[in-house]
């Protein structure tokens, strides 16, 4: 093989391909040239047989290249017309046809995973694992060629394994950042939600509160105008049934009322019984006024006692709606501050260096460097 055919790959016109980017394709041009070899009639089925072997991660993938390589051999013989050409042209044609078979196996493949997998998370290990698969092949292809000295063929396959490494490695910079930004994402809305749930939590609890407090208000307020309707029968009842303690001046009249009236002395017993009638309504009305006085000033020690248990009670219920309050402010802080320390507990563990994760994952392509 000339020099001028192994650099051939980079002298071609490039061809855009569906499922491997233009990079990819230039390594897989190495490829192809590593398997022809300095037979530029060598079999595009059997260079394609090499490749899949190489390229396919296991049996199930390398079946279905297989099968649309064939798929793609019996389109071509369907619809290509025979032709005459050039040795050149005819390896030029070949490593299309050699490119465009590996792109319809990858295309094949990508159907078969997306209708497989339930998540675009799984879709992009998928894709990631064919990356970091393909960069292992790109260092073993490098290896054998130093083995075989075949060292230009081994400068190309460093320069594309170095290139894909650098492409992979911004891809997972995006990547990363695109998972880290979603995960907050979803952090952020479930703690909104979060936030919305305990306020309705608990302005929830403070109106059952503030109805229980309006229910054992109203009750003690019945309870008060019990007090005092009963207060006032008691006192109306014994002012009925108690007999009034009459004056001895009026006791008097009576006594000479009833002496006149026996004595037939009906004029001084009529004027004597209208002077102890006066008086009797007298004592009447200072009984009542007395009743009244001692029925109001008991009224006004009642309510006193009443207004006295009243204000006790608005004061715990205040104080209660306080306590609240400001549990309810401690809870909420605590939660914000969990919540923002979930936020920074997941900003930490971001991977600030998915080169570094890189790395990790694929080792043999840091000894390909």
């Amino acid at each position: 093989m000339t020099m001028k055919d192994e650099c051939v790959t980079d002298c071609r016109p490039a061809i855009q391909l569906q499922h491997y980017s233009q990079s990819e394709a230039k390594a897989l041009r190495s490829i192809y040239n590593y398997y022809r070899g300095d037979d530029n009639d060598a079999s595009t089925s059997v260079i394609c047989l090499a490749a899949i072997n190489d390229l396919g991660r296991n049996h199930h993938e390398r079946s279905r290249m297989k099968i649309a390589m064939e798929e793609f051999h019996q389109s071509s013989r369907e619809t290509s017309a025979n032709s005459e050409s050039t040795s050149k042209i005819a390896v030029d044609t070949k490593s299309t046809s050699f490119l465009l078979i590996l792109d319809a196996g990858r295309k094949l493949l990508s159907l078969e995973h997306k209708a497989g997998q339930e998540n675009k998370e799984e879709n992009e290990d998928d894709l990631t694992s064919q990356k970091y698969h393909f960069l292992r092949l790109l260092h073993e292809y490098q290896t054998r060629c130093n083995a075989e000295g075949k060292y230009l063929l081994a400068k190309e396959f460093v320069e594309h394994e170095l290139r894909l490494r650098k492409e992979e490695e911004e891809r997972q910079v995006v990547e990363v950042k695109r998972k880290h930004n979603r995960n907050r994402s979803k952090i952020s809305v479930a703690h909104t939600e979060q936030m919305e749930e305990f306020r309705e939590t608990w302005d929830k609890f403070m109106d059952d509160f503030e109805q229980k407090s309006q229910d054992y208000v109203k009750e003690i307020n019945d309870e008060h105008q019990r007090q005092l309707s009963s207060l006032r029968q008691s006192m109306t009842d014994s002012m009925n049934t108690k007999p009034i303690k009459w004056s001895r001046d009026l006791i008097q009249y009576r006594k000479r009322q009833q002496l006149m009236a026996d004595q037939h002395r009906y004029h001084e017993a009529q004027q004597t019984k209208l002077a102890g009638d006066a008086l009797e309504e007298k004592e009447r009305e200072d009984v009542a006024f007395k009743l009244k006085s001692s029925l109001e000033r008991r009224e006004r020690t009642l309510k006193g006692q009443q207004q006295t248990e009243m204000d006790v009670l608005m004061k715990r219920i205040e104080s209660k709606r306080r306590e609240y309050a400001r549990q309810s402010e401690e809870d909420c802080a605590r939660l914000l501050q969990r919540n923002k320390n979930i936020q920074a507990t997941i900003d930490s563990k971001h991977v600030s260096s998915p080169v570094y994760m890189f790395l990790i994952i694929c080792p043999s392509c840091v000894n390909g460097s």
